[in-house]
């Protein structure tokens, strides 16, 4: 969402003006900086939680403070994907795993090895 020429930044401003958030285009923009500036919007699109950012602001305004701060301590620090584990709430996702045992393929030959 860091682009603004991008046609879903663009609707989302459209829907929280005509919705009611903002009374301008320019106040949606600080209305949509403000929601997203902890990463909970974008988490709840890259999560499933939500299909359309229009669905993530109206889960957004009826979330609970705990698991709004849970995501946002989540995703504090340093850039670490998270998903939600039904056991351990928010943990780190990590994809595939770890890369092992890498080796060129055919007669490619690293130099020295």
């Amino acid at each position: 969402m860091n682009t603004q020429n991008n046609y879903e930044y663009h609707k989302l401003l459209k829907f929280l003006y005509f919705e009611g958030y903002a009374d301008s285009y320019e106040e949606a923009q600080y209305v949509l900086e403000e929601l997203n500036c902890d990463g909970v919007l974008e988490y709840l699109i890259d999560e499933g939680y939500s299909d359309t950012f229009e669905d993530a602001v109206v889960i957004m305004e009826n979330m609970s403070e705990e698991w709004r701060q849970s995501i946002v301590e989540a995703n504090a620090g340093p850039s670490t994907p998270v998903k939600i584990d039904p056991e351990m709430g928010v943990v780190p996702n990590l994809g595939a795993g770890r890369v092992k045992n890498v080796r060129p393929k055919g007669t490619a030959a690293l130099p020295g090895v």
